[in-house]
């Protein structure tokens, strides 16, 4: 055994002592490429995919391995330097972003997720930073500084160029409202105001254009509330309203937002990840007003993540590298997981529900790179009823729109449901018949179940077509 290995054994049956008392485990961590910096979930197969910009290279993780020498099941090259990834559920592709350092312009590798082969290279924008899938019209758009490139993911063809009208601005972050269909962008430049530009996704173009407080930085939706988030680098935070899209309030942060999620409902709060402090503050999204804070052990919490399963919100702390674990119902910290000496800087992280497992990529980690995978799950202290993942199944699955189905679970019987789009929208949360029955969706799509009577909890996909 080498000194590393080792190490990490070491590392990890301490960490293991540590968090069993709360409410995380880490399984494992995996050696991938050079610098991780992003992730990607793929449903359908069951697989994590991770971008390294260290060696141009996306690995492809089994989110259901029981230990990493399972874990890695391909290594595809990619462009240079990527720096995103985004899956589309109607095709099952994935998208990874290239800056392409040393070109005028960057690219899109397309990926056959059912068999993890490339596909395809789109030309996109000069450094695109990052993709998002737009369900509607089954499109892909990267964020470069001062465009947005519109990609139909059938052809893989750019199909629009979407252009900031004032030049000296530059655009910071995207988010998609899957029921209007439309794109919301926030812009800003060091010492003036930020904008808003709501883009129509049918013809891609800007339809409207706010002005906000100073330069906002990230934004964030809450389908709860049909409200956009956008908060800014000299600590405000934006509160718009998509009925009309216009600015309904500002509320006062702590300086440089480093991230900004929503988290669903019961919770329905807002998370702000304070780059340069020591904490993670929240709102009700609901109000205009900020709700209060939890204080982070670490510095400079970045990267925020909900798990709807089990009400917690994670923050990474790049600089002390630690996770901070976040019970979303009270607010408090329910558990921090330090990673060093094993890996440094978590940077990114994504949720494979489920099995509830939480996956960080380690972007300081070089030679080789490393992503850590923790195990999400209410403990006996932070719940009267301790919550298990036991065999389900839809029935029928899949089923029409507006049809019956049953919901079923090996162990008990279900009387309460959450179903959630591709988007992490919830679309239903309500008690379930005697038989476990409800009435599906009328938009056929990949919904996502969790089943529970209040003591055990079960999950499962359910497709309507």
């Amino acid at each position: 055994m080498s000194n590393r290995d080792a190490l990490r054994l070491g590392v990890l049956a301490a960490m293991v002592c540590v968090s069993t008392a709360t409410a995380q485990i880490v399984l494992y961590t995996v050696d991938v490429g050079d610098s991780p910096n992003a992730l990607a979930v793929d449903t359908i197969d069951h697989t994590v995919y991770v971008s390294c910009e260290g060696c141009d290279s996306v690995y492809v993780l089994d989110a259901t391995a029981r230990s990493p020498e399972e874990a890695v099941v391909a290594r595809l090259r990619v462009g240079d330097y990527p720096v995103d990834v985004a899956w589309n559920p109607v095709d099952n592709t994935m998208w990874v972003v290239n800056k392409e350092i040393n070109s005028p312009t960057g690219s899109v590798t397309v990926i056959d997720a059912g068999n993890d082969s490339v596909i395809a290279t789109v030309g996109v924008g000069a450094a695109p930073t990052r993709a998002v899938w737009t369900s509607a019209g089954n499109k892909l758009y990267t964020l470069e500084y001062q465009t947005v490139t519109a990609v139909d993911c059938s052809t893989n063809l750019v199909v629009g160029t979407i252009e900031i009208p004032d030049r000296r601005w530059g655009f910071t972050d995207m988010v998609y409202h899957p029921s209007t269909d439309r794109l919301y962008l926030v812009t800003k430049s060091l010492g003036q105001l930020g904008e808003l530009h709501v883009v129509d996704c049918t013809i891609d173009q800007i339809v409207r254009t706010v002005g906000l407080a100073f330069g906002p930085v990230k934004i964030c939706y809450a389908p709860s509330e049909n409200r956009m988030f956008a908060v800014c680098n000299r600590g405000y935070m934006n509160v718009i309203d998509c009925a009309t899209d216009s600015v309904i309030g500002w509320v006062q942060i702590e300086e440089d937002p480093a991230a900004v999620i929503w988290s669903t409902s019961p919770v329905n709060r807002i998370w702000v990840a304070c780059g340069w402090g020591h904490a993670v503050q929240y709102m009700r999204a609901d109000l205009l007003e900020l709700e209060g804070c939890v204080e982070t052990p670490g510095m400079n919490p970045g990267a925020l993540l909900y798990n709807p399963n089990t009400t917690e919100v994670f923050a990474v702390s790049e600089l002390t590298h630690q996770i901070i674990v976040i019970d979303a119902r009270i607010p408090r910290i329910v558990d921090t997981l330090d990673l060093a000496p094993l890996s440094h800087g978590p940077h990114a992280l994504a949720l494979y529900q489920r099995l509830n497992r939480v996956y960080v990529a380690n972007y300081w980690d070089r030679d080789p790179g490393t992503v850590t995978v923790l195990t999400d799950f209410v403990g006996i202290d932070d719940s009267p009823g301790r919550r298990s993942l036991l065999p389900s199944q839809a029935v029928p699955n899949p089923v029409g729109p507006g049809s019956r189905v049953v919901l079923q679970a090996s162990g008990f019987e279900p009387m309460r449901a959450t179903l959630v789009d591709v988007t992490g929208r919830a679309v239903y949360e309500s008690g379930l018949g005697q038989d476990g029955g409800m009435i599906a969706p009328e938009e056929p799509g990949v919904y996502f179940y969790t089943v529970t009577d209040g003591r055990s909890t079960s999950s499962g996909k359910l497709t309507v077509r």
